[in-house]
């Protein structure tokens, strides 16, 4: 490592502003009241049920899936060179059971950074539980795979879980002509990836729940959410980043621009070895890269609009951007020379680094 200011060192230790790590103080007021039985009522009424098959072959798609998946989970810990800590569940899972951990998960995240959610069965709590609800019927009639890292607090999914979401997988394979077996594999690669990257590196855990509390310590989330909104409305362009973004200017600026390099680094890294060992494993990679891609660049108008809102367009760039990084990287010092990035915080790349692989080559060279 050369001399350099550390540019991963948390805003909770370079700023007297917010409170520090172990504060056991949680933020006032607290988030606005969600009744998120009525989020879930809301999500599963408009989420949908998937595409139409029959019974038999929703079950044959389910063990399918759930059989790729195990072997995905061990061709990336072989080919990657890191080691799990552990395997949490693997579960192919329906829209609504998507919608149902994921509020777990969100629910498990806020309490681990200090943020109280105030639950409640009120006219408020039940308009705010319903917007959530459609945002999660949204997000749930799309999302094909998801480690979910803090899934719950206790019981058989603590530490985390890896879902598929079986509809929206055998929709994708049915919309763009895909090859199932060789879809499913594909996909399985990727959320595989994000497992070991969470549970292959000790302290990467710690490290993301760090970056939220830096973004929303100290902060009244309720007052953020709408003046960020605000904003987001008020410019022409909007901001890449969506309703946290929105806050350009702000002190938070910075560990959003460092979640952005974080999430771009993991995406990169997923999207390269689902390629890589996909080219060995899955005989219609390029097929399968060519129509995806297309996809994803040519989205519909209620869900770009969505994509804006909730800085979405970010995560589509990380894609692209972290990819050529990983890729740049390991072409030029191979998978063990990339794996250093692992090593501590301070290795992964800033968000300019992200966009020139070299400068992160020059600054962490030994």
């Amino acid at each position: 490592m050369t001399g350099q200011q550390n540019p991963h060192q948390p805003l909770r230790q370079r700023s007297e502003k917010g409170p520090v790590e172990g504060d056991t103080a949680t933020l006032e007021p607290a988030l606005p009241p969600i009744d998120w039985d009525s989020a879930l009522d809301c999500a599963r009424l408009f989420g949908g049920g998937g595409p139409s098959i029959t019974l038999a072959q929703a079950r044959k798609a389910v063990a399918d899936v759930d059989e790729r998946a195990h072997r995905a989970v061990a061709m990336v810990g072989e080919y990657s060179g890191l080691e799990y800590s552990s395997v949490p569940p693997i579960r192919i899972v329906d829209r609504g059971a998507w919608s149902r951990t994921n509020v777990q998960g969100l629910k498990v995240l806020l309490d681990r950074v200090g943020v109280e959610t105030d639950e409640t069965t009120g006219v408020t709590a039940r308009v705010t539980g319903y917007q959530a609800g459609a945002l999660l019927a949204f997000l749930s009639s799309r999302v094909l795979g998801q480690y979910v890292p803090f899934a719950s607090a206790e019981g058989p999914d603590e530490g985390g879980a890896l879902l598929f979401v079986a509809p929206n997988i055998v929709a994708m394979e049915q919309r763009l002509n895909l090859t199932p077996g060789d879809f499913r594999t594909w996909i399985a690669l990727h959320e595989a990836t994000h497992l070991l990257q969470f549970r292959a590196v000790p302290w990467m855990g710690e490290h993301f729940l760090g970056l939220v509390r830096d973004i929303v310590g100290g902060t009244d989330t309720g007052s953020f959410v709408r003046e960020a909104y605000q904003r987001l409305n008020d410019s022409e362009e909007g901001d890449e980043l969506g309703l946290l973004g929105a806050l350009t200017g702000s002190d938070r600026r910075e560990p959003l621009e460092r979640v952005q390099a974080l999430m771009s680094l993991l995406e990169g890294h997923a999207e390269s070895l689902m390629d890589t060992i996909g080219a060995a494993e899955v005989p219609s990679v390029e097929t399968l890269r060519r129509r995806f891609d297309r996809h994803r660049a040519k989205p519909g108008a209620v869900t770009r609009t969505v994509r804006r809102l909730l800085g979405m367009e970010a995560k589509y760039s990380q894609y692209v951007a972290g990819k050529k990084f990983v890729d740049t990287i390991v072409r030029a010092e191979g998978l063990r020379g990339f794996n250093r990035i692992w090593e501590s915080p301070e290795m992964l790349p800033t968000l300019a680094e992200i966009r020139d692989p070299d400068s992160w080559r020059e600054r962490t060279r030994a």
